[in-house]
């Protein structure tokens, strides 16, 4: 987040004025930082996934059963083909949250110019948040679909939509969007 602040007060405008829409490159630059951030947590995944599925090759869990994407794929996913499950868990839970919290932290570094903010903010939206929605929870259950951990602990979670857990991040992905859609048309520092 620091670096997409410092990129964004030094080279970032002089790039944007080279080009022609200004939101589109904004956008692309902040996916392309994103990006790296989640492939390098996916990559130390699957490094471990690798090792553990090759060389340790972990035996038959038996009844032992995950409940995460079960209702999307069949309760026997994770019994039958525990690799592929663990490859598909890994994928959403170390390279989709993490490039859309990383998208997150560098809207919030466009949004907010100071160092404070743009540490504090991201941090104080997770765990205010989750904090906010396991108090909820206590009145009605369906607010676990609001709380950002829970689909990093998905697999404590029995009974619960994969997808209607997965949409809270994908909300909080598009809101991002729209935000740094709105406050780069506003800016001055494009000439058309």
């Amino acid at each position: 987040m620091e670096y997409s602040r410092t990129y964004l007060n030094t080279i970032f405008s002089l790039n944007a004025y080279r080009k022609k829409d200004y939101v589109r490159f904004t956008l692309s630059e902040m996916n392309k930082e994103c990006l790296r951030c989640a492939l390098s947590i996916y990559l130390s995944y699957l490094i471990l996934w690798l090792f553990v599925g090759i060389v340790i090759n972990p035996a038959n869990s038996g009844v032992l059963t995950k409940y995460f994407l079960s209702d999307v794929f069949g309760k026997n996913l994770y019994i039958d083909h525990q690799r592929w499950y663990y490859l598909m868990e890994g994928t959403i839970r170390f390279f989709f949250v993490p490039y859309v919290y990383a998208f997150l932290g560098t809207t919030i570094a466009y949004t907010f110019k100071r160092k404070v903010d743009i540490v504090i903010l991201p941090l104080v939206f997770y765990y205010g948040v989750s904090f906010v929605a396991q108090f909820l929870i206590t009145w009605n259950m369906a607010f676990i679909y609001v709380d950002p951990i829970a689909i990093m602990v998905n697999g404590a979670i029995s009974g619960y939509s994969s997808l209607l857990l997965m949409l809270f991040t994908i909300v909080i992905y598009v809101i991002c969007i729209i935000v740094v859609t709105l406050k780069s048309k506003k800016c001055d520092c494009y000439a058309k």
